[in-house]
Order: C-alpha cells, then structure tokens, then sequence
C-alpha cells in the first residue's frame, strides 16, 4: 500500500504562519467577494448604504466635526464621526471605494488580530492560523459586516487586540503593554458602540480574572494589581473614546425619549428594548446555519422565518384577529411583524466540536492544560455561557437582571450578546486546537503506517477519556442522522406552520427544501468533524503537524464559507441609483421644500408607488441626490421635543397640512386625479386648494428588466399617461421667511396648542420660545426678502432684506449647536414654531449665516490619546526589551493520558 505524503517534521516559523493566514483569508475572501473587482458592482448594505455614505452631510473628513443629518425630517443631530479604523477608511477610499471592499478588508483584519492573540495564549503557530480562519469567517461576525456594519467587525479585531496586549503585558510586565491594551479597548467603542462597551465588560473581566491566575497566592496582592491593570485600561479607553462617549451621551442619551433611568420609564421600554432576543430553540442556529433562513425580503428558500425581531405587540395582533379584526389579520400578514433579523449565528461544527473539547480537558485533573490555562478555559466557558444567557432577553429571566442595571436599558438588543458569545466560543475552540497539538499533533517522527491502519491500530489500544470521547461523537452523529430522518419527515407540519406565519405556499414548499437540506449538510460536516478529530487523536499527524493544519484549517473554511455564501449580496449601484425625471427635479434645490408621499392607501398602484418609495427612493436615491424628505428613515432614539411635536401635529389627518405647512413640505406623492386632488383639500385643508398638479409620472420596468421581482428593478417615466404624480402644496410656508410679527412664550405647551389651531395663521405670525418683546409693527405687515447664498448641511448663508425690524424664521430643526451671526457679528439663537431655529434682525439688508458648530473638545482629547497610543506602539515594537523571549510559552501540560 502506498505511503502517505509526509510533511516536514519542524514547526513554522510564527511569521510563516501568519503569512499562511494572509494568503489564505485573501484567497477565500477573494472568491466571496469576486464581484467586487468589477467596477460597477458594490456589496450590499442594509446600514450604511452608499446613497448614505454619499450624502453631504456624512461626508468625511467634514464629518469628524460634526453631523447634522438635514435629509430626514425638519434636521436632527447625528453621532460626529470619531478618528478610528472605519472613519479613516471611509475618507482613504471614497464611498464606492469602501462599498466594495470593506466587509472583506474588516474580517482580514479581525483574523489577522485573533492570530496575534492566540500567538500571545503561546499557542502553536499553526493553531494561530487555524484559529484565526475561524475567526474571521465566523457566522456571526461575517452576517454582520454583510449587513452593513464593518465597524463592528473593526471593533472585535480592537478586543483581540486588547486581549492580546494584556495577555504580553502580563508576561512581560510591561506598562506600555497594559496602557494599549486601554486603546484598543477604547478603539472598540469606537467602533461599535454598545457593542464596544458590551466587550469592554469581558475585556475588564478578564484583565482582573488574568490578575489572579497570575498570582500563586492570592488575596491583597493580585486584587491590587488586577484593580490597578483595571484602572489603567479603563482610563486609557476612556482617554481614546473621550469623543465618541460625548456625542452618544449627548445625541443618544440626553433628551431621548426613554433614556431616564427612573423605574418607571425602565419597565415601560423592556417590551421594545427586548424585541431583538434569541429564541432559546434558535440556538440551534449555532450549529446548523440555514435552519431558519437566512434574510429577510427574498424570494428564495433561505429567506428568514424565524422570530428574531417579532413585534412586541404580537400576542395582541394575534388575539385581535382571532376575534375578527380585519386590521389585525392585515398587519399579520406582513412578514416583518412576525420577524426582522439580518445576522447569522453560525460558528462552526469543527469550532464547536474544539471549543468543547478545550472545555472537557479543562475539567481534568491530568488534561492537555497547565493550571493557568485551565482557569482560563473557565473564564471564557462562563462568559460564551452567560453571554448566550442574556442574548435570550425576553426569553428567559436572565435579561431582566442586568436590564436593571443603571444604563443597561440603553442596550437595545440583547441578542448583541450573541457577539461575546461568538468571541468565546472563537477563544475556546483555540484551546481545544491546542490541546490537540500538544497531546495528539507533535512534531515528532512521522509514522510509516497508513492512515486506516493507523486509525484501527489506536482504536484497539485507547482507553480512558479519549474512547469515551470518541464514542459520544459516534453517538452525537448518529443523533444527527436521525435527527435529520425526523425533521424530513415532518416537511408537511413545517410547511402549515410557515403558511401560518405570512408565507405563500410556494415559499413555505421552498423554505422547507431549504432547512431540511441545511440539516442534512449539518450532518455531512458533523461526520468530515468527527472523522478528522479521530484522525487526530489516533497519533498520524504526530510528524505531520503541517497537514493537520492544512486539513483543519481547510474543513473550516469550506464549512465557514458555503454556510456565509448567502449573506454575500451585490448591487449593481449604476442601474440602482439610476435616476429618473422626478429625481432629478427634486434635486435641483433640496433645500427649497421637503418631500413626502402621502399616508394613505390610494388602491394597487399606488401601494405599488409606496414600496419603491419606502425601500428604493427615502433610503437609497434620496440620499444619494442629498434630497430631503419629511418621513422618518431611522430613528431607533427619538428626542422628546421631537416626540411632542408629532403627536400634536402628526396624531390624525386633520392636522397632516398644518405639518406639511410648518415644516417647508413643498412636495408630496399622490394620485394624478382632479378627484383626488379635490378630495385631499376638502378633508385636509378646508376647501382651500392648495394643492395642484406638479409632474404626472407611472411606474415601469428599468431598461433590460422584462419581468421585475424587486423594487429596484422598476423606476418612473414622465412621458406616458401619469397615473400617478408630484404635487405641489402651495400653502407649505418657504424654508426661510421674514416676520414682523411674532407671538413670545415660554410655555411649549401653549406654543404647540397655538401651533395645531386653526384660527392661528402660520403664514402671518410667528411663535418665539423667549421672553422676546412684542413686534413693533403693525400686524401682518410681513414684507421684505430673503433668500439662500449658499447651503450645506452645517453652513448656511442667506441674504436678508427686511423692511423693518424682524425675526427670520429657518425652517430646520432647532439646536442650542447650531451658531448664527447677523453681517458677521454673533446673533442670538431663537427657537420658532416650537421646533424651527431663528434669529432677530433689524431693517435694512443683511448677511446672516448659521453654523453647526458642536464642541469638539472631545476630538482633541481622543487625538491627543491616539498620538500616544501610537507612541507607545513604537516603544513596545522598536524598543528591544531585557527579555527576548519567545512569545510561546514551553507547555508544562501533562502528557495525554490513555
């Protein structure tokens, strides 16, 4: 029988290995992500689409100074862009530029930075690289860099990086070392946010639980120095994420609705804080990928048919309908009421089947790990099983615990908790490499025999832990297998079930195919798993350490790959964000009037209408053409001034003009129908007529899409019959205007009362939140000019002409951040109309310019902590240390036992 090839016997070299990874994670992305090589193609985005990144108003490096996000609604503030990896990115390549290559260029760097960490746990090269595959192509971290959120990839490369930093300091004892272990911890809030700080908690734990393995008597002395390591990091990410920490503080906390941490308000937001939590049964989805499907709004059988996102207001929907609601039974047929969730969990079954082998030699007393890493082992067990504990939410009891704590009810989602989970189970599968390295995987002289005589010979001499091991693998693939007979033949219970919650039968025919088939591949990689494990446990990759790692690392990329193969989308951006006639009207002068379709259902077409405007034309080619609209695209935390004023102008029909009147909507979407028209001004706005034909347009097919299936395969023409059409409301009050009279209070209430009266004349007279004098002029003298010299999001000029002393009303949002001067000399800020800014100015020709100008001492504090961040980078990799040695630790494991 021919021989098996035989691979050296000497280890790689740490750089060798690491290059391994490069080339490897290139080479995979690459075929992932091949589209991205053609110009015009761009990989989607749910968050952060390139009509988002192109608009004006997050334009880098304009951005880092401040955001005033003046598409959606009458303006609002936005989080200012902080100087890290992402934001550096987005300015380096241009919006098409970073469409194309971050997702892939954000999971190399996290593989490259959990190599890094798993080289400072002294892990064998090759279980670097293994590990580090793992890493990158992790279900959860890849689904959610398709979705549109890098960042938060960038943010968990800043935790292995901080993990990796405190794990070297420790050895080394070396304070520079601990000082960056605090950057990167702050670079990862940063980057991510709540999740940043969710992974701050795990890093913090563990910088104290490290302290004590590494003390051989503990008690006053390891606390010390752990609180003291504590406080070093904790202060150092604070320093580098001093700016990130003020703006969400003050555009995500303060006045927003929800916020205040009383009891009260706390117990009133769980329902909707809650709604992202992970069924318990979905845990599943760690193993088995499309059990549930994948996205959402796809037609295939991966779409998503679990409960993640399930409306909170579920059980009511269902028990109205029960009783005959026709709205109820409407809104159930919705799929996005019973589910919306764009992230997969899946891990791995190899990296499972590791991170429980790392966890069950951990529990023995002459198992692969010193005592150190066995404590360790502990530490992250503990955190991927709580972790997944408190991704249940509302689930399970756990959430309400630490939804208690004071400001955890910011956190919205607790399935987020699925992202430290993921890092642990990463982490645990690591140790589970090792301890196969160090019992089964030496570099020792390779065995003559085949591998089948390899493998029989060992099963007839094993004993101990490792056969019973082998046979509850045996055991779990037999369960597979089963398992995989029983769901097939329950397809017609699953199909009803599916028909029950908003799918056709056709896609409830094809949802089934596909999760059966997903169980079945389960099995197949389940059977590959355990077969290379009992490879390895026989002694044959003993002198072959370098196939081992060849096989492992290539049955988890191929495992890992075909499993995020779905969440990879592309959008050809030339034919999505071809415009049309209406579009290019609308952009002409954005900031002359705002646009919006009307509220109501106006029969086939036009819902027809209302879907391209919702999906295609507010979230992607308004952005991108900088075209503003009144409707609300998102906004997860809403201001509570903001709040006021839409219940008092936005709670029924019959207040719908006085808002389009106070908030400069020029423009709304409608039906091309004198009835219509005649129709909307009796209800809406008594009889006056106010309204008229703009642009009739219809509805058609884009060129070369003979039968669309998505929305952004149909656009408008202007040139045929117009069933549909723009409609211009002329009673919208200008974006600017001159008042010579006003009205002064200091009670919001009354201004918001005045606001939705009737008798109150908008047009006429304006309402100034400030103890401000009465107008000297005569009642409703309003003359003189006003008009705009130059607009950008966060600079505005006019020039004002003003035929006796007047308060210049701005229809855009009010915020004490915004800056006005009148012929350059600094004005005082005036709120109008409850929600609008303004300012006084006397008779006579003006030049007046308002200025979002929000504090950036922030920015200075996180510039001068990066400068010295990078500092200290160059002492730890230029400064040659006392002690050189290697960063793999000789192992004092036991030798394996039988």
């Amino acid at each position: 029988m021919a021989q098996p090839p035989v691979a050296p016997t000497s280890l790689p070299h740490g750089r060798n290995a690491f290059l391994a990874l490069l080339a490897s994670l290139a080479a995979i992305l690459a075929m992932l992500f091949a589209k991205s090589f053609l110009p015009e193609y761009i990989v989607f985005a749910n968050d952060g689409p390139l009509g988002a990144n192109s608009a004006a108003a997050g334009r880098m490096p304009e951005a880092m100074l401040g955001v005033w996000a003046d598409l959606n609604w009458v303006g609002n503030e936005g989080v200012a862009s902080a100087p890290n990896v992402s934001n550096l990115l987005t300015g380096l390549l241009g919006p098409v530029g970073l469409a194309k290559v971050i997702v892939p260029l954000s999971l190399l760097l996290l593989g490259c930075a959990a190599w890094l960490f798993f080289r400072q746990c002294g892990f064998t090269p090759w279980v670097c690289t293994v590990s580090g595959i793992a890493a990158a192509l992790n279900g959860d971290r890849f689904s959610v860099a398709a979705w549109g959120l890098s960042m938060w990839v960038m943010g968990t490369a800043a935790v292995f990086l901080a993990l990796a930093a405190l794990l070297a300091a420790a050895r080394r004892g070396s304070l520079p070392l601990t000082l960056l272990a605090g950057f990167a911890t702050g670079l990862a809030v940063m980057e991510g946010f709540d999740t940043g700080a969710i992974f701050s908690l795990i890093i913090a734990g563990f910088a104290l639980f490290h302290a004590w393995t590494q003390n051989s008597q503990p008690g006053r002395q390891w606390a010390i120095r752990g609180l003291g390591r504590l406080t070093l990091i904790a202060g150092c990410a604070i320093f580098i994420a001093a700016y990130t920490l003020i703006n969400l503080l003050n555009t995500q906390i303060k006045g927003v609705v929800g916020m205040t941490q009383d009891k009260d308000t706390r117990e009133r937001r769980y329902a909707e804080a809650t709604t992202w939590s992970l069924p318990k049964i979905e845990t599943l989805r760690v193993l088995i990928p499309g059990l549930y499907g994948y996205r959402m709004n796809t037609q295939d059988g991966d779409a998503y048919w679990g409960t993640v996102g399930q409306n909170p207001m579920m059980t009511q929907l269902q028990e109205a309908a029960a009783r005959g609601d026709a709205q109820a039974r409407a809104m159930l047929s919705n799929p996005s009421v019973h589910r919306y969730s764009g992230s997969g969990e899946y891990a791995g079954v190899l990296v499972v089947l590791l991170a429980a082998w790392s966890i069950a030699q951990a529990l023995r007393n002459q198992g692969a790990f010193n005592d150190t890493e066995r404590k360790l082992v502990w530490f992250w067990t503990v955190t991927a099983l709580g972790s997944l504990l408190l991704a249940f939410g509302k689930y399970a009891p756990f959430y309400k615990l630490f939804y208690s704590l004071p400001y955890a009810s910011t956190i919205r989602n607790p399935v987020k908790f699925m992202h430290p989970f993921h890092l642990a189970l990463i982490i645990l599968c690591g140790y589970g490499l090792q301890a196969l390295a160090r019992q089964f995987i030496r570099p020792a002289a390779a065995s003559s025999k085949p591998l089948a005589d390899q493998v029989k010979d060992w099963w007839a001499t094993v004993t101990g832990f490792e056969r019973r091991w082998t046979i509850g693998m045996g055991l779990l693939t037999a369960v597979g297998f089963v398992g995989l007979l029983l769901y097939s033949s329950a397809r017609n219970e699953l199909e009803k079930h599916l028909r029950e919650v908003a799918f056709s039968e056709d896609m409830a025919k094809a949802i089934a195919s596909f999760s059966i088939g997903e169980v079945g591949l389960f099995v197949l990689f389940l059977t590959l798993s355990v077969a290379v494990l009992v490879v390895a446990f026989s002694g044959y990759w003993s002198g072959r350490v370098r196939w081992a790692g060849v096989t492992m690392g290539m049955l988890i990329a191929v495992d890992l790959a075909r499993a995020n193969a779905p969440w990879v989308v592309y959008w050809n951006y030339r034919d999505k964000y071809a415009s049309n006639p209406i579009i290019e009207f609308l952009k002409q002068a954005p900031h002359a009037g705002r646009v919006q379709a009307v509220p109501f259902q106006l029969g086939q077409q036009f819902s027809v209408f209302q879907q391209l405007y919702g999906l295609e034309w507010t979230q992607h080619l308004f952005p991108y053409n900088n075209i503003q609209t009144l409707d609300i695209i998102q906004e997860p935390r809403q201001t509570t001034e903001n709040q006021a004023y839409r219940a008092a102008l936005m709670g029924n029909s019959g207040t719908l003009t006085r808002l389009w009147e106070l908030t400069n909507t020029r423009f709304i979407f409608g039906l091309n129908d004198s009835n219509f028209l005649n129709g909307i001004a009796a209800q809406l706005d008594s009889g006056r007529r106010r309204f008229r034909i703009h642009t009739p347009f219809d509805i058609v097919s884009k060129p070369g899409v003979t039968t669309p299936t998505r929305m952004d395969e149909v656009t408008v023409i202007t040139n045929g019959p117009g069933q549909l059409a723009l409609i211009e409301f002329t009673g919208a009050l200008p974006r600017t205007k001159l008042f010579t009279s006003w009205l002064a209070t200091t009670n919001d209430s009354e201004a918001l009362s005045l606001l939705t009266n009737t008798a109150f004349n908008p047009h006429e007279t304006v309402i100034i939140s400030a103890p401000l004098a009465p107008a000297a002029a005569a009642q409703g003298t309003n003359t003189g000019e006003v008009k705009f010299t130059n607009y950008s999001p966060k600079r505005l000029r006019l020039e004002a002409t003003a035929t006796a002393p007047s308060v210049l009303l701005l229809n855009d949002k009010h915020s004490p951040n915004w800056r006005v001067t009148v012929d350059g000399q600094p004005a005082t800020l005036l709120r109008c109309n409850y929600l609008m800014r303004g300012v006084q100015v006397p008779a006579g020709k003006h030049e007046i310019e308002f200025r979002y100008e929000p504090s950036i001492t922030g920015l200075y504090i996180t510039t001068v902590a990066i400068v010295i961040a990078l500092f200290l980078l160059g002492v730890v990799l230029f400064t040659r240390q006392a002690d050189e040695a290697s960063p793999v630790a000789k192992s004092t494991a036991p030798p394996p036992t039988k």
